[in-house]
């Protein structure tokens, strides 16, 4: 499952070009707020494990969150974030939005939780001309996107339209070329279908799908291969948004007429995840972190994290942060400038020591080198750092 690389400045977009493609798409926000979307984070019970277990209930899935905050923000109004953990028995043959069917479906799915996305797929098809366009995602689809289409022979075969084997520009790249091909009566798959068969997704990285004139039955699959990165993840829209368009945790098949209350999201979702830093200068041979962010470092200004927190404790009400990061104290100027922000920083007009509790993820190496900056972090909210031991294989330079 090792991903290539790409060289030097290839691995980027170039500066600003994820508020440009936002921009473009948000001029035609009227038009996109009438296209019902529901993107599913895929979850199977029977995977639920220590030391997760309870913890999972918590936490809406980062990546998921992601992706609906990336529509929601590029004009895609109508867009809810449902969790499978939360709702059990989510049938997409049952949802409506606003009394519409729903014309997109993306399904974020991890390698244990891959038949539930599978599940999901066969029914989408089950619904034969109502069947939204269908786009699969997550750290299945970037790892593992061929397994997503059958075998050929196997009775009924069902896939997704496409794989996104990327992060958000990949998807809104995607979605800014379909809309070229959708007219005022079709629909973002019936646009699909267009712009595949005029070879008009063979120029944007990081999918994959089937060539024209292939079939589910006998899969012929083009991969434009990999994807470019947003080098500045202060481009990125924050998570606030997301946690406004969670689907209310029930165990019926539909969705609810209304996404959960913000006064009662801190009930469900505890634990906010933050998207902080990326990336790991370690080479450990049993890690596919480092090349799934091309050998690069990226993180978020100082002062967007603290500016985040405080948003999202003021709104929601929440105080248990998870920093989704590699590993926060891969470089010590980043974490100290960090953290330097937050012990500065104020929420419900305390300090953030007072006030919130934020968690991350290190390398027990770069958490030892930079143990004289844990008082810093104590006053920054920092209570817990997930140390992950630096295999005896890694090689670095430091």
């Amino acid at each position: 499952m090792e991903l290539a690389v790409r060289k030097d400045s290839d691995r980027f977009v170039k500066q600003g070009a994820y508020g440009a493609l936002q921009a473009r798409l948000r001029r035609q926000s009227g038009k996109l707020a009438e296209i019902p979307t529901v993107v599913l984070s895929a979850f199977d019970r029977s995977t639920r494990l220590l030391p997760f277990l309870f913890y999972d209930t918590l936490m809406f899935p980062a990546g998921a969150g992601a992706i609906a905050n990336a529509l929601n923000q590029a004009g895609f109004a109508r867009t809810r974030a449902v969790f499978q953990l939360w709702n059990p028995n989510f049938k997409l043959s049952r949802a409506r939005f606003d009394g519409r069917a729903i014309e997109m479906l993306l399904i974020s799915s991890m390698h244990i939780n891959s038949q539930r996305a599978y599940d999901a797929i066969s029914e989408a098809w089950s619904l034969d001309a109502e069947r939204p366009l269908v786009i699969a995602g997550g750290p299945k689809a970037i790892y593992e996107p061929y397994h997503f289409w059958p075998e050929p022979g196997k009775r009924n075969p069902t896939a997704p339209d496409v794989a996104v084997t990327g992060e958000q520009y990949v998807l809104l790249e995607l979605l800014d070329t379909l809309l070229a091909y959708r007219d005022a009566r079709g629909t973002m798959r019936s646009a699909f279908e267009l712009a595949r068969s005029d070879g008009a997704l063979d120029t944007i990285p990081g999918l994959v799908y089937l060539a024209p004139g292939a079939s589910v039955r006998e899969p012929v699959l083009i991969d434009t291969g990999l994807q470019r990165l947003v080098r500045d993840l202060d481009e990125l829209p924050g998570e606030e948004t997301a946690l406004g368009l969670l689907e209310p945790p029930h165990r019926g098949p539909g969705l609810s007429t209304q996404p959960l209350d913000a006064a009662r999201v801190g009930r469900h979702a505890k634990i906010a995840s933050l998207l902080v830093t990326q990336g790991c200068k370690f080479n450990c041979s049993y890690c596919p972190i480092p090349a799934v962010n091309q050998k690069s470092w990226r993180y978020r200004s100082p002062e967007s994290v603290a500016r985040t927190i405080a948003s999202i404790y003021d709104r929601f009400h929440i105080k248990y942060f998870f920093g989704a990061d590699d590993n926060f104290f891969n470089r010590r100027e980043t974490a100290e400038a960090l953290l330097s922000a937050m012990a500065r920083s104020t929420a419900g007009r305390r300090p953030f020591r007072e006030r919130i509790r934020f968690a991350t993820e290190a390398t027990q190496f770069d958490t030892y080198r930079n143990r004289d900056l844990l008082p810093l972090a104590r006053d920054a909210g920092v209570y817990a750092t997930v140390v992950r031991h630096r295999g005896l294989d890694c090689n670095t330079d430091q």
